[in-house]
């Protein structure tokens, strides 16, 4: 029962004071009969008082009867408390320092008590590591049911950011894992409640606020800081707000004294100077704001859109606001809505602090896709505030848009490490496993997301993809068809996914009744327009294979009345070309390279290469193709590259950039970086490196053209298949 295990504690407590095992014996019987018999050694503790008392916990832990020890871990743990209490209050810093040298205390006294309690105070810190804060609900005393929805709260994390060194521990996450711990009070986050959180989560100090209705309209506030791991404060004041309208505003000037006694005076400085620039001082706003983020975490995505509506109509200066709108149309796959509240942002900067300022900037930079500004402004924001979340998994997003899939995973793993319930975290970093072409870890990464979210269904999709990767397309098809009943999003990715797939296999009439099924269901909601368009090219590229050109031009057109932008312009302008239509690739390649952005200007070189070749001009188009690598080292380049040396007979330079794409397959899941699957380009890769290994005369030939096949098993009729049996043969 539980008293074997406080036993074993009782032997691991000894060993961390006396680095022995108290029944340590030259052989295993001697061993064990020290267990079954010998008393508890004595042990030397510093300070002399300690010493009798935790050998007398011991003595009880090492019991040999069971019924002689503690009957629970809480009697041990209350025990160990009482003495860790007494003796650091006797201690000064120094004589505690010298004692911890010894190693003798790490029983007594968890290493928060120096960090929080003992380190002296007098001299400012002059730069320290991040630190985690989590804010609890605040004891509202006054009755008034508006300062218990998560507005007031809110103002105090709007505060507290502006440290540099300071982290907040998400309000809905810990929300989240108190109601694990205590379901009775879901929905709750408590002091009590934050305190249990804290400890299972690792943070390192707890904020709560009292709020009371005090005399002459004044509203008191009493601030407690207190170090969760020990319970004692850290410290407590009181302050004062001369009306409800003035709430907000007093709850972010409270984090001065908090990042003083944290951080120093230095940083309760850099505080008050970006105070000038308050978020809101709108409660309601506030409010609206807290719920949407609450609801944002839960899933319900139109009533946060609401919220976040509610908080702009408020305060229509509220930044903060349109970005959280813009990040969940983002994340809804609706990019026009998106970059239309990130405008609206953008245009509210001077009424935000710094810390806003880069994320916004950033998110912007993202959103149009110029990585190396969203990679340089995310930097800076890490760089001013290390424990930034945004800041560290945004980064990791920037060097997934500019193709660097290592950096991106690099950063993603720091990232879920340090914030190991972040839904998008875990998801995000599935995709840049698969970039990578670890399959492996993508598919682990998506498991992990749909355990913080169980109908989260874009982690289907990119667990559907994972397993192509692996080579398991049956998986893949099982995976896409539990995500066809994740809700509207996922019957939609689930249609593109599959006709994806089908057409990856050569199997063109199946593709183009899942993609026309697609598009008549995305077509009925507006956010789901740009879904559409990605489907009315899969449907394009189908109809090309069938040798229907015309209904192909037609597709490509829909698509582009849907969405105009590179991901759709590229595959469009490509139908064109393959059904003649030249005048409108000419048209796409020009829009494309207009635009500063580098992607369209990749595919407006590569349009206009494809344009060559089609022309006899291989020189010309190799040279368009090296244009474009310098732009952007993308996967559809080396692709383009290497057909154009195969068709030149440079068989040596073919090799290479094709042996590139294959190493480099995870790219072209998601070629276009949307989110939706592109599997289908990548079976061209095994034919055509066969057929450079072929020139090459290298026995490797044979090998690439079974893979293949073997892809292409189920093919309907399609001269590449052919030729690649023949050339086997």
């Amino acid at each position: 029962d539980p008293r074997s295990d406080i036993f074993s504690l009782g032997v691991i407590l000894y060993e961390l004071i006396t680095g022995k095992n108290p029944f340590d014996r030259p052989t295993p019987v001697e061993t064990l009969s020290a267990v079954l018999k010998d008393p508890v050694p004595p042990l030397t503790l510093k300070p002399k008082s300690a010493g009798p008392v935790v050998q007398s916990i011991l003595k009880k832990c090492l019991a040999k009867k069971a019924a002689d020890r503690y009957m629970n871990v809480k009697a041990l743990a209350d025990d160990l408390r009482e003495v860790r209490d007494k003796v650091v209050a006797g201690l000064s810093w120094k004589k505690w320092a010298s004692i911890a040298a010894s190693g003798a205390v790490v029983v007594i006294a968890a290493a928060a008590v120096w960090r929080f309690v003992l380190a002296p105070k007098a001299a400012p810190a002059k730069a320290r590591d991040p630190v985690t804060v989590l804010v609890a609900d605040f004891d509202n005393r006054t009755g008034d049911p508006t300062l218990a929805e998560g507005g007031l709260e809110q103002s105090l994390v709007f505060g507290l950011e502006e440290a540099p060194f300071i982290n907040i521990f998400r309000r809905q996450d810990a929300r989240e894992i108190a109601g694990n711990i205590s379901p009775e009070q879901k929905g709750k986050l408590t002091a009590d409640l934050g305190r249990l959180v804290c400890t299972r989560e690792g943070i390192q100090v707890l904020v709560g606020v009292r709020i009371e209705k005090g005399t002459s309209g004044k509203y008191d506030l009493e601030t407690v800081v207190s170090n969760p791991n020990t319970g004692k404060d850290l410290l407590r004041f009181s302050r004062s707000a001369g009306s409800k309208s003035a709430l907000p505003a007093a709850l972010t000037k409270l984090a001065g004294p908090v990042i003083k006694e944290l951080g120093g005076a230095g940083a309760e400085a850099v505080f008050r100077k970006s105070v000038e620039t308050f978020t809101t001082g709108s409660l309601e706003a506030m409010n609206a704001y807290a719920r949407a983020q609450e609801l944002s975490k839960a899933g319900e995505i139109r009533r946060a859109e609401e919220e976040y509506l509610r908080a702009v109509e408020a305060d229509p200066n509220f930044g903060r606001a349109y970005s959280g709108l813009a990040v969940l149309h983002h994340n809804r796959l609706d990019h026009a809505k998106a970059e239309e509240f990130h405008a609206s942002a953008m245009a509210r900067l001077d009424s935000m602090n710094d810390r806003e300022k880069y994320r916004t900037r950033g998110i912007w930079y993202l959103l149009t896709k110029n990585y190396a500004k969203a990679t340089e402004e995310f930097t800076s924001l890490i760089k001013a505030y290390p424990g930034d979340s945004a800041g560290l998994s945004n980064l990791a997003l920037s060097y997934f848009y500019a193709r660097d899939m290592a950096k991106a995973v690099e950063e993603g793993r720091y990232y879920i490490k340090a914030f190991p319930r972040n839904l998008n975290g875990q998801y995000n970093l599935s995709w840049y496993a698969i970039g990578a072409g670890d399959f492996a870890l993508g598919l682990e990464q998506a498991r992990k997301a749909l355990e913080i979210s169980p109908a989260y269904a874009k982690a289907f999709n990119s667990a559907a993809s994972a397993e192509i990767g692996l080579g398991r397309r049956a998986e893949a098809a099982d995976w896409y068809g539990k995500l066809a009943s994740v809700g509207e999003l996922g019957a939609s990715l689930s249609s593109h996914g599959l006709a994806d797939l089908a057409m990856m296999e050569g199997r063109w009439s199946e593709a183009e009744a899942m993609a026309r099924e697609g598009i008549a269901a995305d077509l009925k909601v507006k956010s789901r327009l740009e879904l559409a368009a990605d489907k009315y090219i899969i449907l394009g590229e189908a109809l090309l294979q069938q040798k229907r050109a015309g209904e192909a031009v037609r597709a490509a057109d829909n698509a582009l009345a849907l969405n105009p932008k590179a991901p759709c312009a590229y595959p469009a302008a490509l139908i064109y070309l393959e059904a003649g239509k030249t005048e409108k690739a000419v048209a796409l390649a020009d829009e494309l390279g207009r635009q500063f952005e580098p992607d369209p200007r990749v595919y407006a070189k590569l349009i206009a290469g494809r344009l060559a070749r089609k022309k006899g001009s291989l020189t010309e188009a190799a040279a368009s193709y090296e244009e474009a690598q310098k732009i952007l080292d993308t996967w559809l380049g080396r692709l383009a590259l290497g057909e154009a040396y195969l068709e030149a007979g440079k068989f040596g330079e073919a090799h290479a950039e094709l042996d590139r794409c294959f190493k480099r397959r995870g790219e072209a899941a998601a070629v276009f970086q949307n989110d939706v699957s592109s599997w289908r380009y990548v079976p061209r890769v095994y034919y055509l490196l066969g057929m450079a290994q072929e020139g090459l005369k290298s026995p490797a030939a044979a090998e690439s053209f079974k893979k293949f096949l073997e892809i292409k098993a189920k093919s309907e009729p399609d001269p590449m298949v052919e030729a690649a049996r023949k050339r086997l043969q």
